[in-house]
């Protein structure tokens, strides 16, 4: 945002982003999101919620910290259909956030 007072976030910015996919084979796929926000995903937010005012953490925090680095899911998997080789999928991120969907056929 050019809008600096709203670097941290702002539900003003949130969006919805719409995605289509091509070259799938026709038929059902899972679509899992893993998403990083201000709620998911953020080992910033975990040192925060740790009490961060250390200059180094502490064996007990160090392990918070490492039990938080990974990706989380944003959403309930859902399932598409592709037609034509074609799936379309919708997602609503908030400011800041980005999502990384992964499209898996469903074996018949």
């Amino acid at each position: 945002s050019l809008d600096q007072s709203k670097v941290g976030g702002a539900a003003c910015l949130d969006r919805r982003v719409t995605m289509a996919v091509d070259g799938l084979a026709d038929g059902a796929h899972l679509v899992t999101e893993w998403r990083i926000d201000e709620r998911h995903s953020n080992i910033a937010a975990t040192w925060v919620d740790l009490g961060a005012g250390a200059d180094w953490p502490d064996e007990a925090q160090w392990a918070a910290l490492r039990g938080a680095d990974r990706l989380e899911r944003g959403a309930p998997d859902q399932v598409v259909v592709a037609v034509d080789g074609r799936v379309t999928v919708t997602v609503d991120l908030p400011m800041p956030a980005f999502a990384l969907l992964e499209i898996v056929p469903i074996p018949r």
